[in-house]
């Protein structure tokens, strides 16, 4: 997006932590996937399903792949309904070495 890297959309400054609350509103209104990334920070991507669904993310170059862990969405409510809780929102990210980084000891993005 032309202006992006100045701070400017259509004309107007806009600053950083305006960016990130907005990402963070965006997220917890479900039009928004977070994942930790190798170095700690918090990545977004646009969410394209309104289902809940998984990621599996190299540690060595970032790349996602879209997984399907319906167990884990199975465990995670009946977790919450033995604990009598109800509209359970759940965050699991997995992480690995993908195949061209298989058997590679890797270092830790930044």
């Amino acid at each position: 997006m032309p202006g992006l890297d100045r701070g400017e959309v259509a004309g107007e400054r806009i600053g950083l932590a305006t960016v990130y609350r907005q990402l963070r509103l965006l997220a917890g209104q479900g039009g928004a996937d977070t994942i930790r990334g190798a170095s700690g920070e918090m990545l977004y991507r646009q969410r394209r399903v309104s289902a809940p669904h998984y990621h599996l993310a190299c540690r060595a170059c970032g790349v996602s792949v879209e997984i399907d862990a319906s167990e884990v969405r199975q465990w995670a409510e009946r977790v919450a309904a033995q604990a009598g809780f109800t509209s359970v929102a759940d965050t699991v990210q997995l992480s690995g070495l993908c195949p061209v980084h298989k058997g590679r000891r890797p270092a830790m993005r930044r």
